[in-house]
């Protein structure tokens, strides 16, 4: 068996059952680390590999994309509420006229 105690040397039952604790314990630990160690690996591997390097790339272009659309979408938006926005100046009063409205009077001027 691994670890750092020889069963067979144990003079009684309580000292082998104890030496079998301690060595279950160690590999216990010892797995622990190994565990990791290639969790590690694998995740380093996982980044340097091209194919990944691509499609995180290719993903961050994409969200970039959407975000401009979405910019210029509202931008669009914006420019096709202005244009309805129609400005009529009557004395120096300001009005304006929305399209299937009612008129609104600029409380301002």
């Amino acid at each position: 068996m691994e670890g750092e105690h020889d069963l067979d040397n144990a003079e009684n039952g309580f000292e082998k059952r104890e030496m079998m604790k301690e060595n279950k314990r160690l590999k216990k630990k010892l797995y622990k680390s190994e565990h990791l160690r290639i969790i590690k690996l694998v995740q380093i591997a996982y980044n340097l590999d091209p194919r990944i390097r691509k499609l995180k790339e290719n993903e961050k272009i994409r969200q970039q994309e959407l975000k401009e659309l979405e910019k210029k979408k509202l931008e669009e938006e914006k420019l096709r509420f202005l244009n309805n926005l129609v400005t009529i100046d009557k004395d120096n009063n300001n009005q304006y006229i929305i399209p299937n409205s009612n008129i609104i009077e600029d409380e301002d001027a």
